[in-house]
This record gives C-alpha cells, structure tokens and sequence, in this order.
C-alpha cells in the first residue's frame, strides 16, 4: 500500500483522471489541517509501497465556513486532452485547467487563466458536486453541483455542461 505523510485533517479524495496528460491515472486529496484548507494532486504512476510527502500540484485558498472542501472526481470539460479538478468549499465551486506543465501553486480565489469559479446563491449551501459524463451529448464532460438548502429546503441541483473554453477562460 502507498502512504500519504501528513495528511491527518485530510476532509475528501477523489480520482483526479490524467490532470497532467501523460496517459496514468492521478489523485488527490484536501487537508482541512494544514496551514488553511488546501488539496493536492499526486501525479501517477505511484509506487505500491511508496510513501508521500507533498502532492506534485497544490491548490489553495478554499473559504468553507465548514473547513471542508469537496472534490468531485475529474473530467475533461473543454476536451483538451487532460482531465480537469472539480472542487468546491461551501460557498464556491472551481474548475481547475489540467495542463502537461506549469503546475506552481495554485490560488483558487483568483484563477485567471487556471479554470474559473461559480458562486453559491446562498453562502454556505454547497454540499455536493460530481462529473456527470456527457449529459447533453455534445461531446465535452459535464458537471453538477448540489445544494440542498435551496427552494426552502427542497434542494437543488444545478447542472454545468462543457464546452470549448477559449483563451479567455482559460
């Protein structure tokens, strides 16, 4: 089996699909211990016995109220050949750009050209958010985010298709 150090406050794991384009499955976790929430990417393939310290990408800056950040396992949402993170704290949803290089830590209260954020109607009311395939059949992956304090309490779940994210969304 392979160990991750350090990670005692870890809150969500998740497939992280081939963030990184080379062909081999990744992961990652969030750590709701470390100095502020943060998640990590392990870049596959990782050794049967290994044990490991630090993820290859890290990505920071969750705002949960609840201190816990969610991952929904990856998929490719604009179909550039690398799976994309899904992740969200309470109040936010992200979408993090897979890439084959430049993985320096990652902000997600400012992605830029990184990926891109949904706000929450209500602060505090995500709870869920999970690939979904390709829902509507035009050939890019799908997202959904749940919130179940929406509609006085009858819930909600809002449905993100893919698409060709252009230069200035990514």
């Amino acid at each position: 089996r392979t160990r991750v150090t350090g990670a005692a406050g870890v809150a969500a794991v998740a497939s992280a699909g081939d963030v990184n384009g080379d062909k081999v499955s990744d992961f990652s976790y969030c750590d709701e211990l470390q100095a502020g929430t943060s998640c990590e990417v392990f870049f596959g393939p990782v050794a049967a016995s290994a044990t490991l310290a630090r993820g290859d990408w890290r990505l920071n800056g969750f705002t949960s109220a609840l201190g816990q950040p969610r991952l929904g396992s990856a998929t490719d949402l604009n179909q550039d050949g690398f799976a994309d993170l899904l992740l969200s704290d309470d109040s936010r949803a992200y979408v993090v750009f897979g890439r084959d290089a430049g993985f320096g830590a990652v902000d997600v209260t400012s992605l830029g050209t990184d990926g891109f954020s949904l706000g929450a109607p209500t602060v505090g009311s995500l709870a869920a958010l999970s690939s979904i395939g390709d829902v509507n059949a035009d050939g890019y992956g799908d997202f959904a985010i749940g919130e179940p304090s929406a509609a006085g309490g009858a819930g909600l779940v809002y449905v993100v298709f893919g698409g060709p994210f252009g230069a200035d969304q990514r």
